[in-house]
């Protein structure tokens, strides 16, 4: 069995991951679950860690029928093989080998590999105030994207109506509205 380079003498790479994504979304995520190989590059990578999401500790190997660990899932054989635990951008654990394949440019060519994950320990739990103040805010932030044809624009430090764009909209997407439109601005400076 080859073991990857980033591993310990058993074939044990050490990783992190968001608690969240480990609680809920480990073996169900189609998308693939990422994993990091420290938590500053998980922090970095992943917002939501900061905002109280929280950080599990996990290790994972190639899966053999003798372990019986909680996770088994699949990476792409060069990603597991070489980037695992060294790439700051994660690896990604994959629920099945469909998933895998279909998602990773490069598992056609070079395979995907049997891989068994466990937790070694939360490092930071979640903070349900700070996710809840975060979630708030993001609300926020949906609502205003939502409304934002609605909320007053400001030109000059002023609110205006609207910021001189053509009252017809399909009319303007034609060729001879756009000409037409583009006419009447020159004229108007």
């Amino acid at each position: 069995m080859n073991e990857p380079y980033w591993s310990d003498e058993k074939g044990v790479v050490k990783g992190y991951m968001c608690k969240i994504s480990f609680d809920h979304e480990l073996g169900h995520d189609s998308h693939g679950t990422k994993i990091y190989p420290t938590v500053e590059a998980l922090e970095e990578s992943q917002l939501c860690v900061s905002h109280g999401c929280g950080i599990a500790e996990v290790e994972f190997k190639e899966a053999l029928e003798k372990d019986n660990w909680p996770f088994v899932g699949y990476m792409e054989h060069v990603c597991f093989y070489y980037e695992a635990g060294a790439a700051k951008v994660g690896a990604k654990f994959y629920p099945n080998e469909n998933c895998c394949r279909e998602h990773e440019p490069y598992a056609s060519k070079y395979g995907v590999v049997r891989v068994q994950l466990q937790k070694v320990k939360f490092i930071q739990e979640e903070d349900e105030e700070k996710m809840l103040a975060y979630s708030v805010n993001a609300k926020e932030l949906d609502k205003w994207q939502e409304d934002k044809d609605y909320q007053p624009l400001y030109r000059n430090g002023k609110p205006v109506e609207k910021m001189g764009g053509p009252e017809n909209w399909d009319a303007f997407f034609s060729r001879k509205g756009i000409k037409s439109w583009q006419k009447k601005r020159k004229n108007k400076k």
